[in-house]
């Protein structure tokens, strides 16, 4: 009985083995892909790839992998950029955009918000003092004692 099953057993191994399969995915052997185009590593052109071509088809594979890593690092920094630059640009009322969007491409670069800021810290700054000048003298921004509150129950 058990001969009968091993035999079984075998047998449709070598079916399944033998038999070909009409799909165009990719190949996988032991979890591994198989790579239909070797010609560019196959430096003997005998269908296989030897050490030394090995080794260079492994160092063309993370030079591909890390240009494709720095493509995707450079494409989420320009992209926070421009985040930052249509966060920048919804600070700014737009009566004043075109005053500062020197390259008129309608966003405040940060160059252009390093202007803006300083225009504006230079009017706040102007503001500031001007209400410190009219004060009265006498108490010199500093309210007097004699001041009577209006929040008394």
């Amino acid at each position: 009985m058990k001969a009968a099953t091993l035999t079984l057993f075998l047998g449709w191994i070598c079916v399944a083995v033998g038999a070909e399969t009409n799909s165009t995915a990719p190949a996988n052997i032991a979890g591994r892909r198989v790579v239909q185009n070797l010609t560019k590593w196959d430096a003997n052109q005998n269908g296989r790839l030897d050490r030394e071509e090995m080794e260079a088809f492994r160092k063309d594979r993370i030079r591909e992998y890390r240009e494709q890593q720095k493509a995707r690092t450079q494409a989420a920094i320009e992209a926070r950029k421009l985040e930052e630059t249509a966060r920048r640009t919804r600070m700014v009322p737009p009566a004043l955009l075109k005053q500062y969007d020197a390259n008129t491409n309608g966003l405040i670069d940060p160059d252009e918000w390093t202007a803006y800021r300083k225009e504006v810290d230079r009017l706040t700054a102007e503001k500031r003092a001007a209400r410190l000048a009219a004060l009265p003298a006498a108490t010199n921004g500093v309210a007097s004692a004699s001041a009577v509150s209006t929040n008394a129950p």
